[in-house]
């Protein structure tokens, strides 16, 4: 891709008579040239050098494009030879260096910076510093303009927030549907003082210091709804789409990402060099802001571990409805496995802003990393799935049904293995992989065993073959009618899975169905003249539309 890069700029002088133009750098692939422009005589004097033909020239090539009618004509000239040939020329486009010549022109062109944020910034200083001493602040300056300025960011409600505010100041505050809102002004805010200031100083050096000051008066009065937010309750974040201390969780952790970028904001470099006087109020903010994160952090964790316990210990207690000692439950899912995909899938998405949180538990032991090497996240993952993998095997044994039993063993372990193999498969061990893969394998066995398995029994007769009633076939075909309206509408969720029983069930069923047709040379007029005797002609199932009817099954 062709560019061209402007290295020297031609100025016209009537007086003298020097024609305008422009030297530019072309480059062309590997090929590099230098065009110098001249208006007047419409020449170019292109020099070609570097790597042609795919290989290094030992001196530069000159090419002397000369026309005074717009289109370009070359002539070739070698520093490495004396012969000049003009059969091999090399043509350049005048659309083409037209077109370059218009690009490099308005890159060149100075770039309009706005700067009305900046000067607004300036101006707002400028009157805090020189308002009468009577209205200064405790740094000195006037209030009034910071509440001005706090009222422009949509934050003046942060100046009725004190120091060591108690729990309930956010709740008298702002009524629920408004909480969010109050955080996300916060975040916002914090995001665009520490920038302004940043971008300010860098324009008006000569006011970093009453930057840094006026600055300093800003995050000083933002800090104290970092403790309200940290003290609030879970039932301050009710929220219709996310569950209370979710919504909690999601705040504290924006909360967090912005400390933590003014943080960086803060220590990173400015244009010019800071002062002492800069440097220590920098540092005092530093201190300040690091502070109110550790504070935040900890509530992070706090909170983690609060919805750790809401899922888990309701399952200690067996609060959990899913199922009963009624061979009629359904074998849904355990909602302590959805509660758990949750929020992990939660962490997972969130892992930038919690990662820091999780690797400083993890060092101070909160977290055990006893699964190799693996990041926090993925050990608290199978930590927790470990224990619900417990669980769920205790829940399965109040089952009467063992089909229901090792069904809802299958939806569970199944929904386990999905979250690890889509989220987190990458950090967990290969081995802890294959186990659940190997445990799901199982359950899908042990359910086709104790379901379907037995339907095969009816067609094993030592008795010579008859049709009737009481027949193999006609008991073979009456179980299973019955076991396949009974889990028809049994419900597995999940679409991968249905197509895997539905293909175990399959293949344990029907061959032996066949086999046994077969055997006994059981044609399809025989068996619609018996059902027709029994008048009972729906039982007449075909190994085809056996396999139909499985294709139903589990759309509960």
């Amino acid at each position: 891709m062709a560019t061209i890069k402007m290295l020297h700029r031609f100025s016209t002088s009537p007086q003298t008579g020097v024609v305008e133009g422009h030297r530019f750098h072309l480059q062309l692939g590997v090929c590099s040239f230098w065009i110098v422009n001249c208006a007047a005589s419409s020449s170019f004097v292109v020099s070609m050098g570097g790597v042609l033909s795919g290989r290094k020239g030992s001196g530069s090539d000159t090419r002397n494009i000369i026309s005074t009618s717009g289109t370009p004509s070359t002539g070739y000239t070698s520093t490495n030879t004396t012969s000049t040939s003009t059969s091999s020329c090399f043509h350049l486009s005048s659309a083409l260096i037209e077109k370059q010549l218009k690009k490099t022109a308005k890159r060149d062109m100075p770039v309009e910076v706005n700067t009305e944020k900046e000067k607004h910034f300036d101006g707002l200083v400028q009157e805090f510093f020189g308002a009468p001493s009577a209205n200064y602040s405790v740094n000195g300056g006037a209030i009034e303009v910071l509440e001005r300025w706090f009222s422009e960011l949509g934050i003046r409600w942060v100046l009725r927030l004190a120091d060591g505010a108690d729990a309930g100041e956010l709740e008298h505050t702002f009524p629920s549907q408004e909480r969010p809102y109050a955080a996300r002004s916060w975040i916002r805010a914090l995001t665009e003082i520490i920038g302004t200031s940043h971008s300010a100083s860098s324009l008006f050096p000569d006011h970093s210091s009453q930057f840094a000051r006026f600055t300093q008066e800003a995050v000083l009065k933002m800090l104290p709804f970092v403790d309200v937010i940290v003290a609030t309750s879970d039932e301050a974040f009710l929220s219709k789409l996310v569950d209370a201390p979710y919504k909690k969780l999601e705040t504290l952790l924006n909360v967090r990402d912005a400390l933590s970028k003014a943080l960086s904001k803060i220590q990173s470099p400015s244009e010019s060099e800071a002062s002492e006087e800069v440097r220590r109020i920098q540092g005092e903010m530093v201190t300040l802001l690091s502070a109110k994160e550790g504070k935040v952090d900890e509530a992070i964790w706090n909170t983690m571990e609060d919805i750790r316990r809401g899922i888990l210990e309701p399952m200690e207690r067996g609060g959990n409805s899913s199922g009963t000692h009624t061979p009629r439950v359904s074998p849904i899912i355990y909602n302590v496995t959805r509660s758990v995909i949750s929020y992990v899938l939660f962490l997972r998405t969130s892992y930038s802003s919690v990662a820091p949180i999780l690797y400083e538990a993890a060092s101070r032991g909160k977290i055990v990393t006893e699964i190799g090497n693996t990041n926090p996240l993925s050990s608290l993952a199978v930590e927790m799935i470990s224990c619900i993998e417990e669980k769920v095997n205790k829940k399965s044994q109040s089952f009467l049904d063992q089909s229901i039993r090792f069904l809802f063993l299958t939806n569970n372990s199944y929904l386990i293995w999905q979250l690890l193999h889509q989220s987190i498969s990458d950090t967990v061990p290969e081995s802890h992989m294959q186990a659940l893969t190997n445990k799901t394998d199982d359950y899908v066995r042990d359910y086709v065993q104790v379901s379907w398995a037995p339907l095969l029994s009816c067609l094993n007769s030592t008795t010579p073959f008859r049709l009737g009633r009481d027949s193999p076939l006609a008991k073979f075909e009456r179980e299973f009618q019955e076991t396949y309206n009974t889990q028809k509408l049994w419900p597995v969720r999940n679409p991968e899975l249905r197509r895997e029983l539905r293909e175990a069930i399959a293949e344990k069923v029907i061959p032996g169905f066949t086999k046994y047709l077969a055997d006994n040379n059981i044609t399809a007029r025989e068996r619609k003249v018996f059902f027709s005797f029994l008048k009972d002609r729906k039982r007449n199932v075909t190994p085809k539309k056996m396999e139909e009817m499985l294709q139903e099954l589990f759309e509960g």
